[in-house]
């Protein structure tokens, strides 16, 4: 981009700000009307709800503030050319997102889109686009033998909780399957019949890496009313709806940039989870404890949920937990049944409050290495990590995994560019 195009950019800013909704409207209207074959790459709900839009008006704004900074979108872009590899995005469609952004903008923007507005932005698409097609190249370069979908057979359907199974997936052509990092995710493919073609959904691999098989743990959500397809758990709930193993699905190659730094470090592990949010930490969890291998690293996992009813894992921690001097475990419940005893079922009631916990025993405050990973709802990981700063922990050793589109600090890692 030259110097003139970076300022008229920085300039559109405010426009992009105001209108920057109707533009990503406009977009996903006009290119899903032209190429319905893209639907199966987008989220139906997100759609459906304008979250999609409304996160990527927020990401057209980060860039164009960023216009001249383009390291401070490192993370976001990070995370976006992950899941764009988990969905097997290629460089041909990318031309058609710039063809109809372009084209939205000048719809929305009419007159005020000048030629040296529209050139800008021109440039500017495809400066971040020529970006992430070489991030998503390189990504997809790791593993040659697996760079687009895979056909995998359901061998075991675990029920883990109220809300909660495990699916135990197998290789359909019986290959040997390539390790992961714990924490990260795979995109699984099914057809939703009510809409008539395939929804990709991301998951967090919930065991620790196993070349026979990957384990994948899913919520069922509520169920939508009748005639509504436009609620949370589309997929989820048809993969609630298998009666019995050997289904087929389609799913990627494992992604994603939440994971666990290194099993070889010695640094002490916090885990800190709400609900399903457990299911990157219990790979991570469970990678450290193998016992294949010595235990020399202190970990614990502090698991939150409303219900014990709704808490998945809760055996499997504990007795890992007995077998490892350097493991522990802390449940948090929020809402009591008349069965349910503490010290058993539970270690304390109401949400996590890190300041409640022993600095020392719990956080491992007194390790300047320790390192803080959480996974929740977006208000659940703001609050645990303003909490640990105040208590001295430097945001480099905090990380977090919001489930859904997006993260809570970088508005722009919230869409698909």
């Amino acid at each position: 981009m030259t110097p003139e195009q970076i300022e008229v950019i920085r300039q559109t800013v405010p426009v992009i700000q105001q209108h920057g909704y109707d533009i990503t409207t406009v977009f996903y209207r006009n290119m899903l009307t032209a190429h319905p074959e893209l639907n199966s790459v987008f989220n139906f709900t997100s759609q459906k709800t304008g979250h999609q839009a409304r996160a990527l008006a927020g990401a057209l704004g980060a860039y164009a503030a960023n216009i001249d900074n383009l390291v401070a979108l490192g993370p976001a872009l990070e995370l976006i050319c992950n899941k764009h590899a988990s969905l097997n995005i290629t460089p041909e469609q990318y031309e058609i997102v710039g063809e109809f952004l372009i084209g939205a903008m000048q719809e929305v923007l009419a007159t005020a889109f000048t030629p040296a507005i529209q050139d800008a932005w021109a440039a500017a698409y495809w400066q971040l686009a020529n970006i992430m097609i070489e991030k998503e190249a390189s990504l997809y370069e790791q593993d040659r033998s697996w760079d687009t979908w895979r056909n995998f057979t359901v061998f075991d359907i675990i029920p883990e909780s109220d809300e909660i199974s495990s699916f135990i997936l197998r290789p359909a052509d019986g290959a040997s399957l390539p390790a992961f990092l714990p924490g990260q995710y795979v995109s699984v493919r099914l057809h939703v019949p009510r809409l008539g073609y395939t929804q990709a959904r991301q998951y967090s691999l919930s065991d620790r890496p196993n070349p026979d098989y990957y384990r994948i743990s899913v919520k069922r959500e509520t169920d939508p009313a009748p005639g509504e397809s436009d609620r949370e758990g589309l997929v989820s709930n048809l993969l609630h709806l298998f009666d019995a193993p050997r289904k087929t699905i389609q799913m990627s190659h494992p992604r994603g940039d939440f994971f666990l730094t290194s099993l070889q470090d010695s640094c002490p592990v916090v885990l800190i989870a709400a609900g399903v949010g457990i299911t990157p930490l219990l790979s991570m969890f469970n990678s450290i404890v193998d016992n294949t291998r010595k235990v020399t690293r202190s970990v614990h996992m502090i698991h939150a949920v409303r219900t014990t009813g709704a808490r998945a894992f809760k055996s499997h921690l504990v007795a890992a937990a007995r077998m490892n001097v350097n493991a522990k475990v802390t449940f948090y419940v929020e809402q009591l049944r008349p069965e349910d005893r503490a010290g058993t079922d539970f270690t304390h009631v109401g949400r996590v409050n890190v300041h409640g916990l022993n600095p020392r025993d719990d956080l491992y405050l007194h390790d300047r290495r320790a390192e803080y990973y959480i996974c929740g709802p977006a208000p659940f990981m703001q609050n645990l990590r303003a909490s640990l700063l105040t208590l001295g922990v430097e945001s480099s050793r905090i990380r977090m995994e919001l489930f859904g589109s997006g993260g809570p600090e970088i508005k722009a890692s919230q869409a698909n560019l």
